[in-house]
Protein backbone atom coordinates (compact mmCIF):
# COMPACT_ATOMS: atom_id res chain seq x y z
CA UNK A 1 0.00 0.00 0.00
CA UNK A 2 1.71 3.69 -0.77
CA UNK A 3 1.81 6.11 1.38
CA UNK A 4 0.99 9.81 0.19
CA UNK A 5 1.88 12.73 2.39
CA UNK A 6 -1.35 14.33 3.72
CA UNK A 7 -3.77 11.13 3.46
CA UNK A 8 -4.56 8.41 5.87
CA UNK A 9 -5.66 5.31 5.99
CA UNK A 10 -5.44 4.47 2.53
CA UNK A 11 -7.32 1.07 1.28
CA UNK A 12 -7.70 -0.18 -2.16
CA UNK A 13 -11.24 -0.08 -3.18
CA UNK A 14 -10.79 -1.18 -7.10
CA UNK A 15 -8.74 -1.07 -10.23
CA UNK A 16 -10.76 1.18 -12.89
CA UNK A 17 -9.69 1.16 -16.74
CA UNK A 18 -6.72 3.37 -16.19
CA UNK A 19 -5.55 3.22 -12.67
CA UNK A 20 -5.75 1.87 -9.33
CA UNK A 21 -7.92 3.24 -7.18
CA UNK A 22 -7.80 3.81 -3.08
CA UNK A 23 -9.82 5.68 -0.59
CA UNK A 24 -8.18 7.89 2.16
CA UNK A 25 -8.90 10.32 4.14
CA UNK A 26 -7.22 14.19 3.44
CA UNK A 27 -5.74 15.21 6.99
CA UNK A 28 -6.52 18.67 6.26
CA UNK A 29 -9.85 18.61 6.02
CA UNK A 30 -11.10 15.29 7.46
CA UNK A 31 -12.71 14.22 4.56
CA UNK A 32 -12.82 10.89 2.85
CA UNK A 33 -11.33 10.97 -1.34
CA UNK A 34 -10.65 8.37 -3.55
CA UNK A 35 -7.25 8.60 -4.82
CA UNK A 36 -6.24 7.28 -8.18
CA UNK A 37 -2.83 6.25 -8.60
CA UNK A 38 -1.68 7.31 -12.18
CA UNK A 39 2.07 6.30 -12.63
CA UNK A 40 2.61 3.14 -14.77
CA UNK A 41 6.34 1.34 -13.86
CA UNK A 42 5.61 0.30 -17.83
CA UNK A 43 6.14 3.95 -19.14
CA UNK A 44 9.54 5.07 -19.59
CA UNK A 45 8.49 8.40 -17.79
CA UNK A 46 6.08 7.02 -15.20
CA UNK A 47 3.32 8.32 -16.56
CA UNK A 48 1.31 6.83 -19.53
CA UNK A 49 -0.48 8.75 -22.71
CA UNK A 50 -3.94 7.73 -20.64
CA UNK A 51 -2.93 8.71 -17.23
CA UNK A 52 -1.94 12.44 -19.11
CA UNK A 53 -4.82 12.79 -20.95
CA UNK A 54 -7.20 11.75 -17.87
CA UNK A 55 -5.38 14.36 -15.53
CA UNK A 56 -5.70 16.89 -18.53
CA UNK A 57 -9.30 16.28 -18.99
CA UNK A 58 -10.29 16.81 -15.25
CA UNK A 59 -7.72 19.99 -15.51
CA UNK A 60 -10.07 21.29 -18.24
CA UNK A 61 -13.40 20.12 -16.96
CA UNK A 62 -13.02 21.69 -13.54
CA UNK A 63 -16.87 22.48 -12.34
CA UNK A 64 -18.43 20.54 -15.32
CA UNK A 65 -22.13 19.26 -14.22
CA UNK A 66 -21.59 15.86 -13.28
CA UNK A 67 -17.86 15.34 -14.07
CA UNK A 68 -15.76 13.90 -10.82
CA UNK A 69 -14.25 16.62 -9.06
CA UNK A 70 -10.55 16.50 -8.97
CA UNK A 71 -9.30 18.21 -5.63
CA UNK A 72 -5.15 17.97 -6.12
CA UNK A 73 -2.51 16.24 -8.13
CA UNK A 74 -0.23 14.60 -5.07
CA UNK A 75 2.90 12.50 -5.34
CA UNK A 76 3.28 10.05 -3.15
CA UNK A 77 6.69 8.90 -1.15
CA UNK A 78 9.75 8.01 -3.07
CA UNK A 79 9.96 4.06 -4.11
CA UNK A 80 13.40 2.15 -3.87
CA UNK A 81 13.73 3.16 -7.55
CA UNK A 82 14.02 6.96 -6.52
CA UNK A 83 10.65 7.17 -8.60
CA UNK A 84 7.06 8.76 -6.95
CA UNK A 85 4.12 7.63 -7.51
CA UNK A 86 1.53 10.24 -9.31
CA UNK A 87 -2.21 10.57 -7.51
CA UNK A 88 -5.11 12.63 -8.41
CA UNK A 89 -7.26 13.42 -5.24
CA UNK A 90 -10.63 13.20 -6.58
CA UNK A 91 -13.84 13.23 -4.45
CA UNK A 92 -15.61 10.25 -2.94
CA UNK A 93 -18.53 8.37 -4.58
CA UNK A 94 -18.71 5.31 -3.15
CA UNK A 95 -20.72 3.54 -5.68
CA UNK A 96 -20.26 2.51 -9.05
CA UNK A 97 -22.96 2.31 -10.94
CA UNK A 98 -22.49 -1.17 -12.65
CA UNK A 99 -21.62 -2.90 -9.49
CA UNK A 100 -25.13 -1.55 -8.46
CA UNK A 101 -26.83 -2.89 -11.65
CA UNK A 102 -25.16 -6.41 -10.98
CA UNK A 103 -25.91 -5.97 -7.49
CA UNK A 104 -29.89 -6.15 -8.26
CA UNK A 105 -31.82 -7.69 -11.75
CA UNK A 106 -34.19 -3.81 -11.13
CA UNK A 107 -32.23 -1.88 -9.00
CA UNK A 108 -34.06 1.25 -9.58
CA UNK A 109 -38.01 2.33 -10.19
CA UNK A 110 -38.72 4.55 -12.82
CA UNK A 111 -38.73 7.52 -11.13
CA UNK A 112 -34.73 6.79 -9.76
CA UNK A 113 -33.78 5.33 -13.40
CA UNK A 114 -34.79 8.99 -14.94
CA UNK A 115 -33.00 10.77 -12.40
CA UNK A 116 -30.04 8.73 -12.99
CA UNK A 117 -30.29 8.81 -16.73
CA UNK A 118 -30.59 12.75 -16.42
CA UNK A 119 -27.59 12.90 -14.54
CA UNK A 120 -25.82 10.82 -17.38
CA UNK A 121 -26.76 12.65 -20.31
CA UNK A 122 -25.94 16.14 -18.49
CA UNK A 123 -22.76 14.96 -17.33
CA UNK A 124 -21.77 13.86 -20.65
CA UNK A 125 -23.40 17.01 -22.50
CA UNK A 126 -20.85 19.10 -19.84
CA UNK A 127 -17.91 17.72 -21.32
CA UNK A 128 -19.26 17.90 -25.37
CA UNK A 129 -19.56 21.36 -24.30
CA UNK A 130 -16.27 21.66 -23.32
CA UNK A 131 -15.22 20.61 -26.30
CA UNK A 132 -14.26 16.77 -24.93
CA UNK A 133 -15.40 13.78 -25.99
CA UNK A 134 -15.12 10.63 -23.30
CA UNK A 135 -15.05 8.29 -25.35
CA UNK A 136 -15.71 5.46 -22.87
CA UNK A 137 -18.92 6.21 -21.62
CA UNK A 138 -20.74 2.92 -19.62
CA UNK A 139 -22.11 1.95 -16.30
CA UNK A 140 -19.04 1.66 -14.48
CA UNK A 141 -17.62 4.65 -15.29
CA UNK A 142 -20.75 6.36 -13.92
CA UNK A 143 -20.55 6.84 -10.10
CA UNK A 144 -23.08 7.83 -7.54
CA UNK A 145 -22.25 9.98 -4.55
CA UNK A 146 -23.52 9.00 -0.86
CA UNK A 147 -26.07 12.16 -1.78
CA UNK A 148 -27.26 9.89 -5.04
CA UNK A 149 -25.47 12.36 -7.17
CA UNK A 150 -24.03 11.40 -10.78
CA UNK A 151 -20.39 11.90 -11.58
CA UNK A 152 -18.85 10.98 -14.52
CA UNK A 153 -15.09 9.31 -14.15
CA UNK A 154 -12.55 7.45 -15.74
CA UNK A 155 -11.13 10.22 -19.02
CA UNK A 156 -8.09 7.99 -19.68
CA UNK A 157 -9.72 7.78 -23.31
CA UNK A 158 -10.75 11.79 -23.08
CA UNK A 159 -9.22 14.30 -26.00
CA UNK A 160 -10.66 17.33 -27.50
CA UNK A 161 -12.36 18.32 -30.32
CA UNK A 162 -13.29 21.00 -32.68
CA UNK A 163 -13.20 24.48 -31.27
CA UNK A 164 -11.39 22.53 -28.40
CA UNK A 165 -8.03 22.22 -29.57
CA UNK A 166 -7.93 18.17 -30.87
CA UNK A 167 -4.71 16.06 -30.85
CA UNK A 168 -2.56 14.99 -33.39
CA UNK A 169 -4.61 11.67 -33.51
CA UNK A 170 -4.18 8.97 -31.32
CA UNK A 171 -0.79 7.55 -32.15
CA UNK A 172 2.39 7.85 -30.02
CA UNK A 173 2.64 11.21 -31.27
CA UNK A 174 -0.39 11.88 -29.53
CA UNK A 175 0.57 12.64 -25.76
CA UNK A 176 0.22 15.95 -26.30
CA UNK A 177 -3.23 16.10 -26.13
CA UNK A 178 -4.04 19.64 -27.11
CA UNK A 179 -1.74 19.81 -30.74
CA UNK A 180 -2.62 22.14 -33.55
CA UNK A 181 -4.28 19.76 -35.60
CA UNK A 182 -8.74 20.31 -35.58
CA UNK A 183 -10.47 16.81 -35.52
CA UNK A 184 -7.93 14.65 -37.56
CA UNK A 185 -8.71 10.91 -37.80
CA UNK A 186 -8.85 9.20 -34.98
CA UNK A 187 -8.98 5.46 -33.76
CA UNK A 188 -11.59 3.26 -33.56
CA UNK A 189 -10.36 1.46 -31.07
CA UNK A 190 -12.11 3.17 -27.88
CA UNK A 191 -15.23 2.59 -25.95
CA UNK A 192 -15.67 -0.92 -23.95
CA UNK A 193 -17.44 -3.31 -26.67
CA UNK A 194 -20.90 -3.25 -25.16
CA UNK A 195 -21.35 0.29 -25.57
CA UNK A 196 -19.40 1.02 -28.78
CA UNK A 197 -21.00 2.66 -31.59
CA UNK A 198 -22.05 1.15 -35.29
CA UNK A 199 -19.40 3.73 -36.66
CA UNK A 200 -16.87 2.52 -34.48
CA UNK A 201 -17.52 -1.32 -35.01
CA UNK A 202 -17.43 -0.89 -38.69
CA UNK A 203 -13.71 0.60 -38.11
CA UNK A 204 -14.84 4.42 -39.12
CA UNK A 205 -12.04 6.99 -38.08
CA UNK A 206 -13.70 9.88 -38.20
CA UNK A 207 -16.19 10.50 -35.61
CA UNK A 208 -17.47 13.10 -33.29
CA UNK A 209 -19.70 13.07 -29.99
CA UNK A 210 -22.20 10.99 -31.22
CA UNK A 211 -20.07 7.78 -29.58
CA UNK A 212 -20.70 9.00 -26.26
CA UNK A 213 -24.58 9.69 -27.45
CA UNK A 214 -24.39 6.17 -28.43
CA UNK A 215 -22.93 4.81 -25.28
CA UNK A 216 -25.00 7.14 -23.13
CA UNK A 217 -27.84 5.63 -24.57
CA UNK A 218 -26.83 2.20 -23.84
CA UNK A 219 -26.91 2.93 -19.95
CA UNK A 220 -29.94 5.00 -20.14
CA UNK A 221 -31.34 1.27 -21.77
CA UNK A 222 -29.40 -0.91 -19.00
CA UNK A 223 -31.31 1.46 -16.37
CA UNK A 224 -34.23 0.69 -17.25
CA UNK A 225 -33.70 -2.92 -18.58
CA UNK A 226 -31.62 -3.59 -14.93
CA UNK A 227 -29.35 -5.34 -17.02
CA UNK A 228 -26.55 -4.68 -20.08
CA UNK A 229 -28.29 -3.96 -23.63
CA UNK A 230 -25.58 -5.41 -25.96
CA UNK A 231 -23.56 -7.70 -23.51
CA UNK A 232 -21.70 -9.15 -26.64
CA UNK A 233 -18.18 -11.03 -26.17
CA UNK A 234 -17.42 -9.96 -29.85
CA UNK A 235 -17.62 -7.75 -32.63
CA UNK A 236 -20.12 -9.98 -34.52
CA UNK A 237 -21.93 -10.78 -31.26
CA UNK A 238 -22.52 -6.78 -30.55
CA UNK A 239 -23.65 -6.23 -34.41
CA UNK A 240 -26.33 -9.22 -33.95
CA UNK A 241 -27.57 -7.69 -30.90
CA UNK A 242 -27.55 -4.15 -32.33
CA UNK A 243 -29.64 -5.72 -35.59
CA UNK A 244 -31.76 -8.03 -32.74
CA UNK A 245 -32.83 -4.77 -31.21
CA UNK A 246 -32.61 -1.76 -33.89
CA UNK A 247 -32.97 -3.62 -36.82
CA UNK A 248 -30.00 -4.15 -39.44
CA UNK A 249 -27.75 -1.36 -40.67
CA UNK A 250 -28.60 -0.25 -44.60
CA UNK A 251 -27.63 2.70 -46.56
CA UNK A 252 -31.24 3.49 -46.46
CA UNK A 253 -31.37 4.26 -42.74
CA UNK A 254 -27.54 5.51 -42.60
CA UNK A 255 -26.28 6.75 -45.48
CA UNK A 256 -22.75 6.58 -44.60
CA UNK A 257 -22.78 3.16 -43.64
CA UNK A 258 -21.05 2.46 -47.28
CA UNK A 259 -18.16 4.67 -46.25
CA UNK A 260 -16.67 3.01 -43.45
CA UNK A 261 -14.52 0.32 -43.89
CA UNK A 262 -16.40 -2.36 -43.05
CA UNK A 263 -19.47 -1.43 -43.98
CA UNK A 264 -18.95 -1.12 -47.64
CA UNK A 265 -19.31 -4.82 -48.21
CA UNK A 266 -21.91 -4.91 -46.15
CA UNK A 267 -23.89 -2.43 -47.40
CA UNK A 268 -24.22 -4.20 -50.61
CA UNK A 269 -25.63 -7.26 -49.48
CA UNK A 270 -29.44 -8.37 -48.82
CA UNK A 271 -30.95 -6.86 -45.67
CA UNK A 272 -30.58 -8.57 -42.28
CA UNK A 273 -33.66 -8.28 -39.75
CA UNK A 274 -35.57 -4.90 -40.06
CA UNK A 275 -37.48 -4.09 -37.31
CA UNK A 276 -36.64 -1.81 -35.24
CA UNK A 277 -37.87 -3.58 -31.08
CA UNK A 278 -36.99 -1.13 -28.81
CA UNK A 279 -40.73 -0.83 -27.71
CA UNK A 280 -41.78 -4.21 -27.95
CA UNK A 281 -38.44 -5.14 -25.64
CA UNK A 282 -39.29 -2.15 -23.21
CA UNK A 283 -43.34 -2.73 -22.74
CA UNK A 284 -43.85 -0.36 -19.76
CA UNK A 285 -41.84 2.17 -21.21
CA UNK A 286 -43.79 5.29 -22.88
CA UNK A 287 -43.93 6.80 -26.36
CA UNK A 288 -41.59 9.32 -25.19
CA UNK A 289 -39.38 7.27 -23.57
CA UNK A 290 -39.40 4.78 -26.77
CA UNK A 291 -38.20 8.03 -28.88
CA UNK A 292 -35.38 9.31 -26.48
CA UNK A 293 -33.91 5.42 -26.44
CA UNK A 294 -34.74 5.13 -30.36
CA UNK A 295 -33.12 8.73 -30.73
CA UNK A 296 -30.00 8.18 -28.84
CA UNK A 297 -29.70 4.55 -30.27
CA UNK A 298 -29.38 5.64 -34.26
CA UNK A 299 -27.10 4.18 -36.30
CA UNK A 300 -26.43 6.94 -38.37
CA UNK A 301 -24.40 9.24 -36.57
CA UNK A 302 -25.44 12.53 -38.20
CA UNK A 303 -29.21 11.74 -36.73
CA UNK A 304 -28.41 10.73 -33.32
CA UNK A 305 -29.93 12.80 -30.83
CA UNK A 306 -27.55 15.06 -29.28
CA UNK A 307 -27.43 14.88 -25.73
CA UNK A 308 -28.78 18.93 -25.10
CA UNK A 309 -31.83 17.61 -27.09
CA UNK A 310 -32.46 14.44 -24.97
CA UNK A 311 -32.22 16.40 -22.10
CA UNK A 312 -35.10 17.71 -23.34
CA UNK A 313 -37.15 14.54 -23.82
CA UNK A 314 -40.85 14.95 -22.59
CA UNK A 315 -40.18 11.61 -21.20
CA UNK A 316 -38.62 13.25 -18.04
CA UNK A 317 -41.68 15.37 -17.21
CA UNK A 318 -43.87 12.26 -17.23
CA UNK A 319 -45.53 10.68 -14.28
CA UNK A 320 -43.70 9.20 -12.17
CA UNK A 321 -41.23 12.53 -12.48
CA UNK A 322 -37.62 11.97 -11.41
CA UNK A 323 -36.78 11.04 -8.09
CA UNK A 324 -34.64 13.02 -5.37
CA UNK A 325 -31.07 12.44 -5.15
CA UNK A 326 -31.61 11.08 -1.50
CA UNK A 327 -33.94 8.57 -3.54
CA UNK A 328 -31.07 7.27 -5.40
CA UNK A 329 -28.92 6.65 -2.83
CA UNK A 330 -31.33 4.69 -0.92
CA UNK A 331 -31.83 2.36 -4.03
CA UNK A 332 -28.26 1.86 -4.97
CA UNK A 333 -26.89 1.23 -1.24
CA UNK A 334 -29.92 -1.09 -0.41
CA UNK A 335 -28.77 -3.01 -4.06
CA UNK A 336 -25.43 -3.14 -2.96
CA UNK A 337 -25.73 -4.29 0.76
CA UNK A 338 -28.18 -7.01 -0.14
CA UNK A 339 -26.48 -8.33 -3.82
CA UNK A 340 -23.19 -8.34 -2.58
CA UNK A 341 -20.43 -9.22 -5.27
CA UNK A 342 -23.19 -9.92 -7.66
CA UNK A 343 -21.18 -12.93 -8.89
CA UNK A 344 -21.05 -13.87 -12.18
CA UNK A 345 -22.77 -10.59 -13.45
CA UNK A 346 -19.99 -8.70 -12.45
CA UNK A 347 -17.04 -10.99 -13.54
CA UNK A 348 -18.91 -10.62 -16.98
CA UNK A 349 -18.68 -7.23 -16.97
CA UNK A 350 -15.49 -6.67 -15.30
CA UNK A 351 -14.09 -9.34 -18.32
CA UNK A 352 -15.49 -6.60 -20.53
CA UNK A 353 -14.32 -4.04 -19.28
CA UNK A 354 -10.33 -5.24 -19.57
CA UNK A 355 -10.88 -6.86 -22.53
CA UNK A 356 -8.34 -5.42 -25.31
CA UNK A 357 -9.70 -3.15 -28.24
CA UNK A 358 -8.32 -4.94 -31.40
CA UNK A 359 -7.65 -3.22 -34.69
CA UNK A 360 -10.12 -3.19 -37.34
CA UNK A 361 -9.08 -5.83 -40.70
CA UNK A 362 -10.60 -8.03 -43.26
CA UNK A 363 -10.95 -11.08 -40.81
CA UNK A 364 -13.15 -8.69 -37.93
CA UNK A 365 -15.02 -7.36 -41.21
CA UNK A 366 -15.68 -11.30 -41.79
CA UNK A 367 -16.95 -12.04 -38.25
CA UNK A 368 -19.39 -8.52 -38.26
CA UNK A 369 -20.65 -9.67 -41.83
CA UNK A 370 -21.09 -13.29 -39.93
CA UNK A 371 -23.87 -11.69 -38.02
CA UNK A 372 -26.15 -10.47 -40.78
CA UNK A 373 -26.30 -13.98 -42.41
CA UNK A 374 -25.04 -16.26 -44.91
CA UNK A 375 -25.64 -13.29 -47.98
CA UNK A 376 -23.31 -11.43 -45.79
CA UNK A 377 -20.67 -13.96 -45.07
CA UNK A 378 -20.30 -14.13 -48.47
CA UNK A 379 -19.84 -10.37 -49.73
CA UNK A 380 -17.31 -10.12 -46.63
CA UNK A 381 -15.15 -13.42 -48.35
CA UNK A 382 -16.16 -16.42 -45.87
Amino acid sequence: MPAVPGYTHLSRVGEGTYGVVYSARDERTGAVVALKRLRSPEAADGLTQAAAREMRALQRLRGATGVVRLLRVVAGERERDGSASLFLALEWAPFDLGRVLDAAPRPFDVAAAKRVAQGVLAAVDACHAAWTLHRDVKASNVLLTEAGGVRLCDFGLARTFGAGGGDAGDGPAAAADDGPLADPPRTPRVVTLWYRAPELLFGGDEYGEGVDAWAAGCVVGELLRGEPLFPAASEAALAAAHAALLGAPSPRIWPGLPRTPLGAALASAPPGQPFNRVAASFPGLSPAGAALLNGLLTYDPSRRLPLRHALRSPWFREHPLPASDAAVAAAAASAVRLGGDAGARAALRAAADAAARPPADRRLAARVGAAFGSARRRVVGL
